[in-house]
C-alpha cells in the first residue's frame, strides 16, 4: 500500500521551492545556510539514469497530463545534456531541481540520500538525533526564539522565548532575512521566509551530546554568546520508508477557564500527522469531552500523512462530511470526515460538539492547512481560526528513490476543498489575525491561543452561535 503524504518540513530543508517560473533565477542570489549534504562523485552512466527516471516518474504521475502545457519532451532535451555532464551530486540535483521547478508547484524536490537516512544506532544516544529545544519564527526583520522546550538545554542555558537569534555556528540569521526581505514577489518572499525559518531552526539539530554555538540578544539588547550541548530529542523519532527521519512531539492540556461558565478548554499541540500521535488525541479528547470548546494548535505543523484527516476530524464533527478531494491521474480521492461513535473497548461515544479553534502560522503546511481550511467550511462557524497566513503548500505527494540514492519527493494530485477552494500558493487566511509579536514573547504571552480561548468563551456565551 502507498502512502500519500501531503508533508513538508525536511522536504522544505532539502529546497523545496513553490516558485513562479519568472522568479527562478532569483533564487540563487539568495544564502540559505542549511546543513550541507556529502558532495559525491556520480558517472555519467549514474546521472543519465537519475535524470531519466526523475523525468519519467513526474510524466507518468503528475496530476494534469498536460504538465501545464510544458513540452516535457522539449524540457528532456534541454536539461538532459546537463545532467550527463553533472559531475557531483550537487550538480545533478540542481539540474533536477530546476526541470521540477518548471511546474511551480510544492512537493517536488530532489532530498540528499544524507536527509533520509537513519543515524548509524539509533539507540545509540551519541548517535541518534538531537536538539537544544529552540523553535524560531521570523518576526520583523529578525529570527526570534518562539518557544524553548521545558528543561532542555536551551532552557538550562537561560534562553527565553523573545530573545532574538543573532548566528547559529557563526551564521549570521539577519543577512539571510534581509535578502529575503528586498524581493518584490509576496508569494515568492512568503515561500522563502518558510526555507529560511526551516533551514536556520535546523542548525539547532543534529547529533545528541554534539555541540552548537549561538548568539541572542536578551531582552534588554545584551548580545549573549552561548554554546551548547544537543541533547538526545524528547520526542518520538520516526522513520517512514524513505522520508527523512521525523520527531514527533504530541501534548496536550486543560486549561481552567472562569470566563467560560467555570469549565475548560482543552489544548492539543503536534507537529506531524502520523499516527503515533493518535493515543494522545484519543485520550485528550475523551477528558475534553465536558469542555467549552477545544484549541487545536498547529503552528509549526508541517504535514504528513493525508489519511489521517479523516481520523482526526471524526473526533470533531458527528456528521459524515467531505474535507478535501483529490483528483489524480485518472482517480479522485476523497478525504471524509468519518465521526468517532466507538472506542477502542467498543463503548458508545460521541465526537465533540463544542467550539473549535484552530492555530496556525506561516509554517503550518499541507495536511494542516487542509485540515484548517476543511473543518472551518464543514462545520458552519463551530470552528474558527487564529494566528497567521499559512504556507500555502497543500499538494499531496509520493516519495521514489533515485538511482543516486537521493529521494524524490513529486506532486501525484490537485487537492482541493469540497467547496472547490484551492489551497496551494495562497494559504490559509485566519478569521482572526494574531500577528506574532516579539513583546508577547518577552512577556509570557501567547497572543493567539488567548484570543481563542476568548472567542470560545463568546461562542459558548451566545448559544453556540
Amino acid at each position: 500500500m502507498r502512502r500519500t503524504f501531503v508533508p513538508l518540513a525536511l522536504a522544505i530543508l532539502a529546497g523545496c521551492q513553490t516558485l513562479p517560473r519568472a522568479a527562478r533565477a532569483r533564487l540563487g542570489a539568495v544564502p540559505i545556510p542549511t546543513a550541507a549534504p556529502i558532495e559525491r562523485e556520480v558517472s555519467a552512466k549514474i546521472a543519465i539514469a537519475t535524470f531519466d527516471s526523475t523525468w519519467t516518474r513526474v510524466r507518468n504521475t503528475y496530476y494534469d497530463t498536460t504538465l501545464k502545457g510544458l513540452d516535457w519532451n522539449a524540457v528532456r532535451h534541454e536539461l538532459r545534456p546537463r545532467a550527463e555532464r553533472a559531475a557531483t551530486s550537487a550538480e545533478l540535483r540542481a539540474v533536477l531541481m530546476d526541470m521540477l521547478n518548471r511546474l511551480g508547484d510544492s512537493h517536488m524536490t530532489v532530498m540528499p540520500r544524507e536527509f533520509t537516512t537513519s543515524p548509524p544506532n539509533d539507540s545509540d544516544e551519541d548517535s541518534g538525533p538531537g536538539s537544544v529545544g529552540i523553535e524560531a519564527r521570523i518576526i520583523e526583520r529578525s529570527l526570534v526564539v518562539w518557544r524553548v522546550e521545558q528543561n532542555g538545554p536551551a532552557a538550562r542555558a537561560g534562553v527565553r522565548p523573545g530573545w532574538v537569534i543573532a548566528a547559529v555556528d557563526s551564521t549570521d540569521t539577519d543577512s539571510a532575512i534581509a535578502h529575503v526581505r528586498a524581493i518584490r514577489d509576496a508569494r515568492l518572499r512568503r515561500t522563502l521566509f518558510i526555507q529560511v525559518t526551516a533551514r536556520l531552526q535546523h542548525r539547532f539539530n543534529g547529533s545528541a551530546n554534539s555541540p552548537v554555538s549561538a548568539a541572542f540578544r536578551d531582552e534588554r539588547g545584551k548580545l549573549r554568546e552561548l554554546v551548547m550541548t544537543r541533547a538526545p530529542v524528547s520526542g518520538t523519532p520516526v522513520k517512514m520508508g524513505h522520508m527523512p527521519m521525523m520527531v514527533v512531539h504530541a501534548s496536550s492540556q486543560r486549561i481552567d477557564s472562569a470566563t467560560a461558565s467555570n469549565r475548560c478548554v482543552g489544548v492539543v499541540r503536534f507537529n506531524y500527522w502520523l499516527p503515533h500521535v493518535m493515543p494522545m488525541l484519543t485520550s485528550a479528547m475523551n477528558g475534553f469531552q465536558s469542555c467549552d470548546g477545544v484549541v487545536i494548535d498547529l503552528r509549526g505543523n508541517v504535514g504528513g500523512l493525508a489519511a489521517m484527516l479523516s481520523g482526526v476530524s471524526g473526533f470533531l464533527a458527528d456528521t459524515a462530511a467531505t474535507l478535501a478531494v483529490v483528483q489524480s491521474r485518472g482517480q479522485e480521492q476523497r478525504y471524509d470526515i468519518f465521526p468517532r461513535v466507538a472506542n477502542a473497548k467498543g463503548e458508545r461515544v460521541r465526537p465533540f460538539g463544542g467550539a473549535i479553534a484552530i492555530l496556525i502560522d506561516p509554517l503550518s503546511v499541507s495536511t494542516s492547512e487542509v485540515f484548517a481550511a476543511g473543518m472551518r467550511h464543514v462545520t458552519h462557524g463551530r470552528a474558527r481560526i487564529f494566528g497567521e497566513r499559512s504556507a500555502g503548500q497543500a499538494l499531496p505527494a509520493l516519495v521514489y528513490k533515485l538511482p543516486t540514492g537521493d529521494v524524490l519527493l513529486h506532486a501525484i494530485g490537485d487537492l482541493r476543498l469540497s467547496d472547490g477552494t484551492r489551497i496551494e500558493g495562497e494559504g490559509v487566511r485566519p478569521d482572526i489575525e494574531v500577528p506574532l509579536r516579539q513583546s508577547d514573547l518577552l512577556a509570557g504571552r501567547d497572543a493567539a491561543l488567548e484570543a481563542a480561548i476568548r472567542w470560545i468563551a463568546a461562542w459558548n456565551k451566545s448559544g453556540g452561535g
